[in-house]
This record gives structure tokens, C-alpha cells and sequence, in this order.
């Protein structure tokens, strides 16, 4: 077999880990490479030690016989004899169905009569289910066929699944791949997304997402060209996507950190957002009037203390789960409610020193801690004293009751781009053409607001736990606790690899286990769906809540107001800023 590097063995984990990462890429490169509607057709076989180089010749030679050379790959486990192949037929094409139905009967025989195995590592199913015989033999397999109808006379039980009548069911219910946007086109239904996905549980995976966005495609074209049998069905998926695809969707973008090709499913949701001319319209307003939106929330805030204080937090929390059988955009109350803020924010100056320009988030200027936190100082304050104790002197923009990251208006092009320039004029004249830092104080939102500045590269844009980390920490005594810490990386920051940050920052402050649960990808409070959509949030937080039921943790800690509500409700202990933290253990 021609080869393009000589064999090579080695044990060091640097140059090995570098083989398995060439070896894992291939895949998806295949994949991303296909036509449009073709699908990604995997199987392996297995071959003894003395036939696998022959076998992988055969192999190759298949592919060139039946017009699949071209974007298809051959790997597996040599030691094992098992060889995966992979191919990218267009099923809706006839000539293309017919050659990957002939490859796959030329396949199989050439596998059986040098005594390999037709399935060597994946499930059996129907498409090998027609050659099963070649590989056992007419006896053993008449034997497996009599036990099979002793069994399920009916053929009830995984029908046609390594035992068929059907010498043909290869060849049948293939699914076509109907074309769609392209960076969710290239999906090949792996599934590698799904477990990451916060509402895998409650509603659909990113996976199937993408299936019943092209089924819906599928389905408008048909309509549109007088297949008004369709209708129903359209109607039906579109009703039931509104919730099941759109609104129980986080948008965290995790999904695409486990995709071989990268692909962001959230993109659904936001396009399915950005036709809604009614929300741009809302949208618009509260980013015209976000003084009066953010004033509107801290009066919500002290009417939702004023009821808990009446009649108690857990039947606020019963209240509101009530009323929101009845009217879904009611908003839901927890037992960790934050308070309103009515923190004055002014500048706090000191001689000479460094200067930061400090963004809090509106979110942040509407919420303080709930009663529940030990800490109830609310964050403005924590990180004034930080910045005292390094000698930082903290600068808030004029006018930042109007002033918003942009986060929630994402899905609007228009807005976005009235609110980056807006923005960008403030901060570059506040910042002395880019001098003096910004900072803001909810990940969610400084992620959003750093990648928005970016395409001007004139503004130093940090997020509060990173400026702590690169920039305050040098300048701070850390005199750590002796405990045990709960440390959530919320997904917008693991999305910019910042877990690794998080931990040290964690480790600076304290001498005990620092206790993280690796398998929340995103807890799915999402914003304003963990008040809105609270069942997203509770059902992405299901492991995380089973995980620390096993310790016994007092405080958790984060970088996002709103994932350290639901992380609260669900542990039972409070969650805050990382902040507090380091703020406590700091001189």
C-alpha cells in the first residue's frame, strides 16, 4: 500500500497523542468535505492479522471499482484486524444508490469468503442484516433463524436485524438528506453533540434540531409547489418547534465543541428569532429606554421581596410555579430570588495608580444577592474593594443606566450594530483611546461584548474574573480559607478555554478540594429562560445536583448572576461570584 510516512512507533505521549489527533481529524475532514445531501455512511469489518493488509487492498480497490474513491477514508485498529470505511453516497440519486448497494453486496462477500467478520466493532443492523448467512454459513444460521421464530414467532422484536427474510432490506428506508443552511448542512448525525446539550432531557438534542429543521425545509417546498397534503404535518412540526427547537434551546453554542465539524446549532433558534418582526420591534425599545427597563426590573425585584416577605419564600416559589400553568410568560420566583439593587455607583478615585473603567452589566445594576447569601454585598461593591486593596482606581461611564453589552439583542443585526457603534464611541473616548481597561462584571455579557469590540482593536476589554486573575492578583495577599469550594465555569467562558483560569484563581483562595462537576456543559438557565423556561434550567441541572448532593459543601462559586441563581436552587447552597471569594481571602 503506498504510504506517505514510513511506520513510525513511539511511547512518548506528545508524538502519540499527536498520531491520535491526525487519526480522529480525518473523519470529520471526510465529512465536511461531501456534497450537499449526500450522507455519511460508515461501517467496519475485520479481518485476521494475516489478511488485514490484503483486506485493506480489497477494500481500497471496492471504493475505486464503484465511484467512491474520491472523499472516502479507510482507517481502524490494526492490531484488532478492524477496518472502518467510510463513504458519501447522495441517496436521492439512483446511479449512486445502485453503486453503494453493490459495493457494500461485493464487500461483504469478499469479507465472508476470506473469513473475516462483516461487522467487526459497530451494531449489527440491516445493512448488514442480508450477509449475515455468507459470513456463518447456511447451517448456523438456519439454526439462529429456527431459536429467533421459537422466540418471536411475530417478528416483533428488532425486526429484520441480523435475522431477515428480506435479502434487500439494505437497500430500503434510507433516509435523503435534504439541503439546508450550509453550516448546518454538513451535519452527519453523529450524535456527539447530544451529550453536552442542556436540553437533552427535556425536549431535543442539537441533532435532532438540525433533522426536523430540514424536514420542515423539506416540507415548505413541497407545500410551495402544490403538495397541500404536507400542510398538516408543516403546521404541526412548526407549532410544536416553537417550543420543543426554539425556546428550549440555550443557545450556549457547547454543542459545537463536540461536533467533529464544529457546528453551532443555536443558529437555529437566533435566525428563527431574527424573522419575528413583533420581538425586534420590543427589542428595540428596551435598548432605546434600558434606564427604564433596568428601573422596571429593580421595581420587580422589591414587589417580588415585598410579596416573600408577606408570605414566605417557598410559597412565592409555589405562587409563581401556578401562575405559570396558566400564563407561560409569567416569570418564575426561586428560593435564592436576588434582591433589587440600590447600590449608588461613583467613581472611586485614588492618587496616581492604575485605572480600570468598570462596565457593570445591567443585569448586575438590577440584581444584589438574596437573603440566603452569606456575603449580600452586591458585586459593584466586592469589586471596589478589590480594587482599593491593589490601589485601582474604579471609573463607571456616565450614563450607564442607558448603556447595555448587547447580549440580548443578538439576534437582531440592525440593533447590534446600533448598539457596538454607540458603545464604541463612549468606551474609546472614556478609556482614552483604549488606555484604561474595561471591565464587566457577567461573563454572558463580557464574552459577547469583547468579540462586538473586537473588529475595532482599540478597546482593552476584560472579564471580571480575568481581570482579577491577570491584573489584581498580582497586586493582592491571599491569605487562603481551609475549605471545600463548589467552581462552575459557565459556558460562555469554556467556550473561550477560561477553566483552567477559573481553577487557579479558586486555588489562590482556598487550601481544600475545589469540587467541579466536568459533565455540565451549560446549567441552561440561559438568561431570561431560567425565569421564563425554568424547566430548562432544572432539567440541564439534574447531574449536577445528584454530583454535589455528595459532598458537603457549604458555598459555590461562579462568574454569572443568573447561572448562580438556578446553581443555588439546585445544590441548595449558595453560589456566587468568584469575587466574593477572593475578596475574602484577600489583605
Amino acid at each position: 500500500i503506498p504510504v506517505v510516512l514510513d511506520s513510525q512507533i513511539s511511547s512518548d505521549p506528545n508524538i502519540y497523542q499527536s498520531w491520535w489527533k491526525i487519526r480522529k481529524g480525518i473523519f470529520p475532514i471526510a465529512a465536511s468535505k461531501r456534497k450537499s445531501q449526500s450522507s455519511v455512511i460508515i461501517e467496519d469489518v475485520c479481518f485476521s492479522q494475516e489478511d488485514f493488509v490484503e483486506g485493506a487492498k480489497a477494500i481500497e480497490g471496492l471504493l475505486k471499482k464503484h465511484g467512491f474513491k474520491d472523499n472516502s477514508i479507510i482507517f481502524g485498529h490494526a492490531l484488532s484486524g478492524n477496518l472502518h470505511f467510510v463513504v458519501t453516497p447522495i441517496l436521492e440519486n439512483e446511479a449512486e444508490r445502485k453503486a453503494f448497494e453493490n459495493l457494500a453486496y461485493e464487500m461483504f462477500l469478499m469479507v465472508s469468503k476470506s473469513s473475516g467478520s462483516i461487522k467487526a466493532e459497530h451494531g449489527t443492523g440491516r445493512m448488514v442484516a442480508p450477509f449475515v448467512e455468507m459470513e456463518w454459513g447456511e447451517k448456523a444460521y438456519k439454526i439462529h433463524k429456527q431459536i429467533k421464530e421459537l422466540f418471536d414467532p411475530n417478528g416483533l422484536l428488532n425486526p429484520d436485524v441480523i435475522i431477515t427474510n428480506d435479502k434487500e432490506i439494505h437497500t430500503k428506508n434510507l433516509k435523503s438528506i435534504y439541503p439546508i443552511e450550509e453550516h448546518l448542512d454538513m451535519c452527519m448525525e453523529c450524535g456527539f453533540c447530544e451529550r453536552i446539550c442542556p436540553s437533552k432531557d427535556l425536549s431535543l438534542t442539537p441533532r435532532q434540531r438540525i433533522v426536523i429543521h430540514r424536514e420542515v425545509e423539506r416540507l415548505k417546498e413541497r407545500v410551495s409547489h402544490g403538495h397541500n397534503e404536507d400542510q398538516v404535518l408543516l403546521d404541526e412540526l412548526l407549532k410544536e418547534s416553537e417550543y420543543l427547537a426554539h425556546a428550549t434551546c440555550a443557545v450556549c453554542h457547547m454543542c459545537s465543541t463536540l461536533c467533529p465539524l464544529e457546528i453551532d446549532t443555536g443558529s437555529i433558534a437566533l435566525k428563527h428569532y431574527q424573522k419575528n418582526p413583533k420581538g425586534e420591534k420590543i427589542a428595540s425599545k428596551i435598548l432605546n429606554h434600558m434606564q427604564t427597563t433596568t428601573s422596571m426590573a429593580r421595581f420587580s425585584l422589591k414587589s417580588a421581596r415585598l410579596v416573600q416577605n408577606l408570605i414566605g419564600s417557598h410559597n412565592l416559589v409555589s405562587l409563581t410555579k401556578g401562575i405559570k400553568k396558566f400564563i407561560k410568560p409569567f416569570p418564575k420566583a426561586f428560593h435564592y430570588m436576588p434582591k433589587n439593587n440600590d447600590y449608588a455607583l461613583e467613581n472611586k478615585t485614588l492618587k496616581g495608580g492604575e485605572k480600570v473603567i468598570y462596565f457593570s452589566t445591567c443585569i448586575n445594576r438590577s440584581f444584589a444577592p438574596s437573603t440566603k447569601m452569606a456575603d449580600k454585598r452586591c458585586i459593584q461593591e466586592v469589586f471596589e474593594s478589590l480594587c482599593q486593596k491593589a490601589k485601582v482606581s474604579v471609573m463607571y461611564p456616565n450614563g450607564l443606566d442607558a448603556l447595555c453589552c448587547g447580549k440580548a439583542f443578538i439576534n437582531y443585526t440592525d440593533l447590534t450594530k446600533q448598539n457596538n457603534e454607540k458603545n464604541h464611541a463612549i468606551f474609546l473616548q472614556l478609556s482614552d483611546n483604549g488606555k484604561i481597561p474595561i471591565v464587566l462584571d457577567h461573563s454572558a455579557c463580557s464574552t459577547h461584548f469583547i468579540k462586538q469590540m473586537k473588529a475595532y482593536k482599540d478597546l482593552k476589554v476584560y472579564d471580571l474574573s480575568v481581570y482579577i486573575e491577570e491584573v489584581l492578583s498580582p497586586k493582592l495577599k491571599f491569605n487562603p480559607i481551609n475549605e471545600d469550594i463548589g467552581l462552575y465555569t459557565m459556558c460562555a467562558l469554556k467556550l473561550e478555554n477560561k477553566e483552567e483560569l477559573l481553577f487557579n484563581l479558586a486555588k489562590k483562595c482556598t487550601l481544600g478540594e475545589i469540587v467541579i462537576h466536568k459533565e455540565t456543559g451549560c446549567c441552561g438557565f440561559a438568561g431570561n429562560k431560567g425565569f421564563f423556561t425554568p424547566e430548562l434550567n432544572e432539567s440541564a441541572l439534574n447531574g449536577f445536583q445528584e454530583f454535589y448532593q455528595s459532598y458537603d459543601l457549604k458555598r459555590g462559586f461562579s462568574t454569572s448572576s443568573t447561572c448562580e441563581i438556578g446553581l443555588s436552587e439546585k445544590t441548595q447552597f449558595a453560589w456566587q461570584h468568584i469575587a466574593y471569594l477572593v475578596d475574602a481571602c484577600t489583605l
